[in-house]
């Protein structure tokens, strides 16, 4: 994500939930999404403002500009092992070979077909 992509949603998000906030104050559930969108779109602008230093830091050829550009990159690294192993783990496929056996009986015994008939 790019600095001025990671800024403009973040002020989407900060529009969208100070715009909830707004029009339903203290509404419940209404009330708390808005919270959320706001303090989302806080963090989007924190991070365009982040990425956009480091941006200029590699343009002037800054030593912690690499650094920190390393760091976020192992950073992401890190995070997406982590999405991948989170797939893997609700991808069972014995589990899903289960489902499908357990299904076909149940559309076999709805069907009226018995295995034994007299």
């Amino acid at each position: 994500m790019e600095a001025r992509e990671a800024i403009a949603l973040g002020l989407g998000s900060f529009m969208v939930g100070s715009d909830f906030i707004a029009h339903v104050a203290f509404a419940g559930v209404a009330a708390v999404g808005g919270f959320f969108f706001a303090i989302g779109g806080l963090f989007f602008l924190m991070l365009g403002a982040f990425e956009l230093v480091i941006g200029i830091g590699l343009l002037n050829l800054a030593n912690w500009a690499r650094i920190l550009t390393i760091v976020c990159a192992a950073i992401g690294l890190a995070a997406a092992s982590l999405g991948v192993l989170g797939a893997l783990v609700h991808f069972l496929p014995v589990l899903m070979m289960r489902r499908a056996i357990t299904a076909r009986e149940l559309t076999r015994s709805s069907s009226g077909i018995s295995r034994n008939r007299t």
